[in-house]
């Protein structure tokens, strides 16, 4: 019942670095190191001595003992590790976005109103402090701007109201 399972797993780990969504340089990247005749095929032979030393770095995903195999106690060792990593991640984020919505939220009413997003985002761009917007920190701003509100609905506009940088 378990071997069946490590192969399913091991199966897609290994695969997902060439079936995934992975396009432009690093896709190709990917292809050329794996094609070892240069056909632009990935062939068994090929895709199986891509394990072969030194063609994958750091050896197998969750090969803690570098013996070039992946035990299931490894690999739930390792899927842990990245679970507890991305839930680091994710309080990080959290705790930054708490800390701006309490700057935010100028009256503490638990609320940030448009008003007082846009006040936060005033005081966010007014680098120097004085009350005023220079181009230049305009132009600073506009750069921390990129790729919030970009998305795929008409017009390439989205309205995401809870990724307002505020």
């Amino acid at each position: 019942m378990k071997q069946p399972f490590v192969i399913c797993t091991l199966t897609a780990l290994l695969l997902s670095p060439i079936a995934g969504a992975d396009t432009g340089d690093r896709g190709k990247a990917r292809m050329e190191r794996l094609d070892d005749n240069g056909d632009g095929q990935v062939t068994l032979d090929e895709f199986r001595m891509s394990g072969r030393p030194g063609r994958m770095r750091g050896g197998m995903p969750g090969d803690s003992d570098g013996d070039g195999n992946v035990s299931i106690d490894e690999l739930s060792a390792y899927l842990d590790a990245r679970e507890a990593e991305q839930a680091e991640r994710v309080a990080e984020r959290r705790a930054r976005l708490t800390e701006r919505f309490a700057a935010a939220d100028g009256d503490g009413d638990g609320v940030v109103t448009r008003g007082e997003a846009r006040a936060a985002r005033f005081t966010r761009l007014d680098a120097n402090g004085d009350g005023a917007l220079t181009p230049d920190e305009m132009r600073q701003g506009r750069k921390g701007m990129r790729g919030h509100g970009q998305g795929k609905g008409p017009g390439g506009l989205v309205r995401r109201p809870w990724r307002q940088d505020w």
